[in-house]
């Protein structure tokens, strides 16, 4: 067929041997058939390119649609049937994985930028709690529901609260009220032991600013801030209180017992004197109970105070 076609052409008759010219022609179809399926297959890459724009263009597609959903919508569209069903349902197969990697990078920034935002949220609260235990607003003895009545309304509070994960503003509270009543039992047994020994010769009528005086004269309390020095002052004024009103009950108590033993004792008489009526009642448990001789002379003389009393 190539002989008929070209027979006559100079060009075909200058190569002289007929296998030569065979071997030419072969050569040539192998290129041509080359170029041909090069081309097609560059017509092929540009319609898959151009199903794939189209595909992206379609706002109803996304990572969750199912081919057999929208099949029917796509179907119209030239750029779908210039495809082979097979091609189709590939491209739009990979540009469902892609819009699934899409979608876990965008979860997975929001991820960080949630994680980043809830730390920076309980950055600024323990911040804030740091300026309150500063001045004075939180200390060892602050109780959460107080705290919390406090600061429910500040934007810090609200923010951790908003948070999905991480530490709650309770549990930060409680960190910090680790620390602090750490640092108080600390301050607290140090200035005991100095009370409890007489070093700082504390009594029940001493204001806070004595208190005071006395701590911060002695280099070693200097850590001690002052709010820990007011609690702690607050606990052992509360102690030495306690065991003064303790003591006066039982002062109280012995005295009644002693007044009891006294209008028992028949030969005590308004004009009876503690020098005659002692021998009466020293020996008793009563008045050893009273840990010496001048509160029962007071009671005593009190007691004939109201027998003398009667006889008006």
């Amino acid at each position: 067929k190539a002989i008929t076609m070209f027979g006559h052409d100079e060009r075909f008759n200058a190569v002289e041997r007929p296998k030569e010219r065979e071997d030419l022609f072969e050569n040539y179809l192998v290129e041509l058939q080359k170029k041909e399926k090069a081309k097609a297959a560059e017509e092929h890459k540009r319609r898959i390119a151009e199903y794939r724009e189209f595909l992206e263009s379609c706002d109803f597609i996304k990572a969750n649609t199912q081919w057999r959903k929208v099949q029917d919508r796509l179907e119209d569209d030239e750029r779908y049937a210039r495809l082979e069903k097979i091609d189709r349902l590939d491209v739009f197969q990979d540009y469902i994985r892609h819009l699934e990697k899409e979608e876990e990078e965008q979860k997975r920034i929001r991820k960080e930028q949630l994680r980043r935002q809830e730390r920076k949220n309980r950055d600024e609260f323990r911040k804030m709690m740091e300026e309150h235990v500063a001045d004075g607003t939180l200390n060892a003895k602050t109780y959460w529901r107080d705290y919390c009545s406090q600061i429910k309304d500040s934007r810090a509070y609200l923010a951790v609260a908003s948070n999905l994960s991480g530490s709650m503003p309770k549990e930060l509270f409680d960190d910090v009220m680790e620390e602090l009543d750490k640092q108080y039992q600390d301050d607290r047994a140090l200035i005991k032991d100095e009370v409890k020994s007489g070093k700082i010769p504390m009594l029940a009528s001493w204001t806070l600013e004595d208190f005071q005086a006395a701590v911060t004269e002695d280099e070693k309390y200097k850590g001690v801030s002052n709010i820990n020095i007011k609690l702690i002052y607050e606990d052992q004024i509360e102690r030495l209180k306690e065991k003064d009103l303790k003591e006066a009950k039982k002062r109280q108590r012995l005295g009644d017992n002693f007044l009891d033993l006294l209008y028992s004792i028949k030969e005590i008489t308004a004009a009876s004197t503690w020098d005659d009526s002692k021998s009466l009642f020293d020996d008793t448990q009563e008045y050893r109970d009273l840990g010496g001789e001048t509160y029962a002379k007071e009671l005593f003389e009190e007691y004939i105070a109201r027998l003398k009393e009667r006889l008006k």
